[in-house]
């Protein structure tokens, strides 16, 4: 199952499915959703206002910010027992347990050059048999603890600029402003997977086939908009549904039957593999157009029209 966060509530997808319908919220403009299974959800509105539903969204409990907090930067789910990550301005970083309300604050990687004043971007729990925090830094690259955020060890040899974490047990792949990097070592070291995205460096989504991590899609862009003459019709920042069904050795471009033509000018907010079975995908856009594929890709079909902007995905067994 696939929920799409969107501008007019919280909608779902399972499979066989032809289209996505109504879950909950629908009075909320939902920032990002985040599935820990077992009818277990966090959402994160407009706002910054938590709810969290223990029962599939029959009820849901609104969570607090940690006290003294006005807004977030980040956040993840994971971890046994399923474990809130919160990331506030300034270095901020707090943690609950699911089905409480009171937060607890955690050391943040400490910068170098002593900034406090930092944000952090993107976090995750990794998804490995011990799982580890990452935290990934604007401006400042990666850092990830093994011991509960007690030390944090930074990342050697990653971009600075990091926009999505996603991990399957210990491989983990991150999308950053100069391409895809991946480990397969719970995120100890990390290499360069970049053939075939020499020209669209900056990944801003991308997500793991949970039954085979090798397959990936990765939604990538030039670093800035693509020069032609006046004469030829202008190609934006060439955004594309990027595929490597090797671990990363080698990425193409997706050009099925079905994908939007001018996805170029369109932003890819977020992808998801189903999975009860990953041949099923769904891709929303930054218009709130929501494609989903049947069979792997081998066409595209869209699905959300019908709704008001899906932004952020999260998929569950």
């Amino acid at each position: 199952m696939i929920y799409l966060g969107t501008e007019s509530g919280l909608y779902r997808w399972s499979q066989g499915a032809p289209w996505p319908v109504y879950h909950s919220l629908q009075d909320r403009r939902i920032r990002a959703v985040l599935a820990g299974g077992e009818g277990r959800l966090t959402v994160i509105d407009d706002g910054g206002r938590i709810l969290e539903t223990s029962t599939n969204g029959e009820s849901w409990t609104p969570i607090d910010l940690p006290v003294g907090v006005s807004t977030s930067t980040a956040y993840a789910l994971g971890g046994t027992p399923l474990t809130m990550l919160l990331a506030s301005p300034a270095m901020g970083l707090y943690y609950r347990i699911h089905g409480t309300k009171w937060w607890n604050k955690l050391a943040a990687p400490a910068l170098p050059d002593g900034n406090t004043e930092a944000s952090i971007s993107a976090l995750a729990i990794t998804s490995a048999d011990s799982p580890a925090l990452l935290a990934a830094i604007a401006g400042a690259g990666l850092y990830r603890s093994t011991d509960g955020a007690k030390t944090w060890v930074k990342v050697d040899a990653i971009p600075s600029e990091v926009h999505t974490i996603r991990s399957v047990g210990s491989q983990i792949a991150l999308g950053t402003a100069k391409g895809v990097w991946i480990s397969t070592d719970n995120g100890a070291t990390f290499s360069e997977s970049n053939k075939g995205l020499e020209n669209v460096p900056e990944v801003y989504c991308l997500d793991i086939s949970p039954k085979d991590p090798k397959w990936m899609l990765a939604g990538a862009a030039a670093g800035k908009p693509v020069a032609t003459s006046p004469a030829v019709r202008p190609q934006g920042f060439q955004f594309g549904l990027y595929e490597t069904k090797d671990a990363g050795k080698t990425w193409a471009k997706i050009l099925k039957k079905g994908l939007p033509e001018l996805i170029a000018f369109d932003t890819i907010s977020d992808i998801r593999f189903d999975p009860a079975d990953p041949e099923n995908i769904i891709m929303a856009q930054g218009s709130g157009e929501c494609w989903m594929t049947p069979n792997g890709g081998d066409y595209w079909v869209i699905i959300s029209r019908a709704i008001e902007s899906a932004r952020s995905l999260a998929a569950t067994a």
